[in-house]
């Protein structure tokens, strides 16, 4: 395994083989990038100081015949709460790096100008960006394509809203694929580093077994495309998944207020209307699906419409306009904006404005009411420039509540400091747990177990169910079911996050894809380690206790900030789950159970120093001295 140290400050780079220990403990991508978090954060600097790091990391999978892997994990201390941080996207700049030479890419210190890295096998290069200043992502990687090429040149950038300092900024790989929350753009903008440009190499990866490896890999192929959520995916991308139930399913609405959105609504904003508009479908490297697609609004072309992105810029505001929508999209990826922490800031603001605790003039003239889609799109411009009302954003929608005050800070939705944009919290109860106990501060792609959703509509049997699980009767989920289902989410989620592979074509979309066993078999066959299921599961454990501790040691987070937003305590008002919503005594009940089976302190909410010892016997001093 090969790290690349980068030091912007110094203009230097150095490239060391890491101690097989790093491997053996961490595998690879999100694990060993979190391992690198650690030994490399300073509790006492700032979280935007030079020395801060941005971590990237691919997973062994990455650039092989492995189906769906091609992900990048990308690392950091989170800008708005100093915890973790931590994203992952697609796309072909994972394995375009692995190529170059490099498995994990570490970059610190301060350029005194604007900079781009261009990693190639042979090295490292600092390239001037005063030309890139300002430019979207998408114009970015044509601009080094067209300077670093004629090969393939992919790109990791920030867009103007990382270089102002935007702490809702993402960065955008291979221009539609985002790693967001948690402010990584505002981290590159920091850094005076526009972008990350990978001039294809030729490093081999060779497998220990080809010819098993081979046979493994197919059946993982055709398992993927027998599996009906893939279908779906290949047809429309997660939207056609997401819109697939109408206003049966639970919505994020009106800034989380409720989970109803009403048929006419979805319907105005349909999945045939979005469709319409879609170019050309396409895929991350090695992937067959194709759930992603070049899309155009006017004449603008861009990419990136997904669920999430439908639920940000439509039902999170009650917008309604499918061109407001596919604009607030493109807007979005060209600033370089989260799109769920940019709807968290403009669907406050909406909600504030109705209840008359913002006004015309203090949002500079926006009449920013439920459903407006061209008050949206200005605002999400304002928040990229930090111009305006816009500035108000600069540093999270919690801050911009606290420093607005009379009563808005009870209409943020926040989980650690991170302003949340989520569906189904109230309804499902498994996926509410993984969302507010997510290491990075909220989203679902960590703990949320979409299996949940599964066995409510009669997908897993009950064979699965226990063998994979531990639960008997998916019809009917318990508190402890709940819990548990949530911990085996985590400890999967940090797998496959570690190997490289998409969590659309894993368990998480179909309990028949990439088991772990079938991942032991395929590293087995790709390394020549011996490996099984319930191994890979350990590890996963052991990534999720390092980000506990990490949390602990250098946010001070505990058991406190594992509490749903109160919002989550109003019932949905209307459709399949009219009624439902957090209910707090059962909650404490899931917790408790959540914590017993992590071996977390049931005060706390952290790490006993006995299951540090078991997990992480190296961090038990450095943590304990903090405590």
């Amino acid at each position: 395994m090969n790290i690349l140290f980068v030091d912007l400050s110094r203009k230097t780079w150095r490239v060391e083989t890491a101690d097989p220990s790093l491997e053996k403990g961490y595998i690879g991508g999100r694990g060993v990038n979190q391992r690198l978090l650690w030994d490399l954060t300073d509790p006492a600097q700032d979280v935007l100081c030079p020395e801060s790091p941005v971590i990237l990391g691919s997973g062994p999978f990455v650039g092989t015949l492995v189906p769906a892997a091609s992900r990048l994990a990308v690392d950091f201390r989170n800008t708005l709460n100093k915890g973790i941080g931590s994203a992952n996207a697609g796309g072909a700049f994972a394995a375009a790096m692995r190529y170059a030479g490099y498995d994990h890419t570490v970059i610190t210190g301060r350029s005194d100008s604007p900079v781009a890295i261009v990693l190639s096998s042979e090295g490292v290069k600092f390239r001037n960006a005063t030309d890139l200043t300002g430019k979207s992502p998408w114009e970015t990687e044509h601009i080094l394509q067209n300077t670093e090429g004629p090969g393939p040149v992919r790109t990791l950038a920030a867009g103007p809203a990382g270089e102002r300092g935007v702490r809702l900024a993402c960065l955008i790989s291979d221009r539609g694929r985002a790693a967001g929350y948690g402010g990584p753009g505002a981290l590159f903008g920091s850094k005076n580093l526009k972008a990350v440009a990978v001039v294809t190499g030729d490093r081999p990866l060779i497998p220990f077994d080809g010819p098993r490896f081979l046979e493994l890999c197919d059946k993982s192929h055709q398992r993927l495309m027998n599996s009906r959520f893939a279908r779906v995916h290949s047809a429309g991308g997660t939207l056609a998944a997401y819109l697939a139930s109408g206003d049966r399913r639970a919505h994020g609405v009106r800034n989380m207020s409720d989970e109803y959105w009403p048929q006419e609504a979805i319907d105005s904003v349909s999945e045939k209307t979005i469709l319409s508009r879609r170019i050309r479908r396409h895929s991350c490297l090695g992937c067959p699906v194709g759930c992603s697609g070049l899309y155009r609004t006017g004449e603008t072309p861009f990419e990136g419409l997904q669920a999430n992105m439908y639920r940000a810029f439509a039902t999170n505001t009650d917008v309604r306009d499918p061109e407001a929508l596919m604009r607030a999209n493109a807007l979005a990826n060209d600033m370089g904006l989260d799109c769920d922490h940019t709807s968290a800031a403009v669907a406050w603001a909406m909600e504030c404005y109705e209840k008359g605790i913002l006004d015309a003039k203090e949002t500079g003239g926006l009449e920013l009411h439920w459903g407006n889609g061209n008050a949206m799109v200005e605002l999400i411009g304002l928040i990229g420039e930090r111009k305006g009302f816009g500035e108000l954003f600069a540093d999270g929608v919690v801050e911009a509540a606290r420093r607005v005050g009379r009563g808005s800070e009870q209409l943020v939705p926040e989980v650690r400091g991170n302003a949340l944009m989520e569906a189904g919290m109230r309804s499902h109860p498994a996926w509410a747990l993984g969302i507010v106990t997510s290491a990075k501060a909220g989203g679902h792609l960590r703990g949320a177990p979409a299996q949940e959703y599964q066995m409510e509509a009669g997908l897993v049997s009950r064979e699965t169910a226990s063998r994979l699980f531990g639960i008997r009767d998916p019809d009917n989920l318990s508190h402890a079911d709940r819990a548990r289902l949530v911990v085996w989410q985590e400890r999967y989620k940090a797998v496959i996050d570690c190997m490289g592979i998409c969590c659309l074509s894993s368990v998480w979309m179909d309990v028949e894809l990439f088991q772990p066993d079938e991942i032991a078999e395929l590293y087995t066959a790709l390394t020549g380690t011996e490996t099984y299921g319930k191994d890979l599961m350990e590890t996963g454990e052991r990534i999720v206790q390092m980000e506990r501790a990490y949390n602990e040691g250098f946010a001070g987070f505990d058991r406190y900030n594992d509490t749903p937003p109160e919002k989550l305590l109003e019932p949905v008002s209307a459709g399949r789950y009219e009624g439902a919503a957090i209910d707090a005594d059962s909650w404490q009940i899931m917790l408790e159970e959540y914590y017993r089976l992590h071996g977390w302190n049931n005060e706390t909410g952290n790490p006993d120093a006995e299951t540090l010892r078991a997990e992480l016997p190296e961090i038990v001093k450095p943590l304990g001295a903090r405590r």
